[in-house]
């Protein structure tokens, strides 16, 4: 067909997951889990994130966001990386963060996001 060599391509596409776990996100520890899913709660409550959170009092590694929406997937991640993740975002999208309501200061240290994202 038009004389031109055929050429063989495996197309890929990323989604957001329809739901994440705790463990999903980089979570090894209880605590870590606490902190993830902190950080989740303040998300939902500032839109950012948007779906439905199931938790198990005192079992935060059993939490599981079941998702609708997302401004970026980093945002789940536990703090460490949510804010090394949002210091590059910011870097290449300069104000971008801002424009969503994300500070800067928020991004500072994992425990700057910790703050700023688990409050509501």
């Amino acid at each position: 067909m038009l004389n031109l060599p055929a050429i063989w391509t495996e197309v890929q596409q990323r989604t957001l997951a329809p739901w994440v776990i705790p463990e999903d996100t980089g979570a090894e520890t209880g605590d870590d889990a606490a902190a993830v899913v902190a950080c989740w709660r303040g998300l939902l409550a500032r839109e950012l994130v948007v779906g439905r959170l199931h938790e198990q009092d005192g079992f935060p590694l059993t939490a599981k966001l079941c998702l609708d929406y997302a401004a970026a997937p980093w945002l789940l991640a536990v703090p460490d990386s949510a804010a090394a993740w949002a210091r590059a975002y910011e870097r290449t999208y300069p104000g971008s963060l801002t424009r969503i309501g994300i500070p800067a200061a928020a991004y500072a240290s994992a425990d700057a996001w910790m703050a700023w994202a688990a409050s509501d």
